[in-house]
């Protein structure tokens, strides 16, 4: 295959073709557009979504400890740490067993376990009590456990 689309933008090559975006953002493969227009984000679909029109291996990231493949590092990384390389925290609440393989899992077990006094406050204004942030009812019992100065896991103190 030998698409070359050219203009004064980046250009990235990919199996010996220039291919970059037009003036619009839009990919010469697909009807994907680039509202960034950044040329890496461009590359980054290039290189996930099309990587077998242009001769690249689509999964090139292997997992030295199983058989699975990867379409970039970034998912690898975030496989092996969450499947072989898993590292236990324990709850800091004084008696509670919980153990969460990520802070992410932790930190929203102790705000809806142990946090639930200002959960609620902050459900019912509709507004983080502490630090005053609106809209964040889906994430609410995370973000209060990293807030709070009265939570054990505050990144705020």
């Amino acid at each position: 295959m030998s698409t070359i689309v050219t203009h004064s933008g980046p250009r990235k090559v990919f199996a010996g073709n220039k291919i970059s975006l037009n003036e619009y953002g839009k990919c010469p493969l697909c009807d994907w557009v680039c509202k960034s227009m950044n040329s890496s984000t461009f590359s980054m679909h290039m290189s996930r979504k099309h990587a077998e029109q242009l001769d690249r291996d689509p999964l090139p990231y292997a997992c030295s400890d199983c058989d699975k493949r990867f379409a970039a590092r970034t998912h690898l990384n975030h496989h092996v740490a969450s499947t072989h390389n898993i590292v236990y925290s324990n709850c800091p609440y004084d008696g509670c067993l919980y153990q969460a393989k990520n802070k992410q899992s932790l930190c929203s077990h102790y705000g809806n376990k142990h946090m639930n006094d200002i959960k609620e406050a902050c459900m019912l204004n509709d507004i983080c009590v502490e630090c005053g942030k609106e809209d964040i009812i889906s994430g609410l019992a995370y973000h209060i456990a990293i807030c709070c100065k009265s939570s054990q896991l505050c990144t705020k103190k």
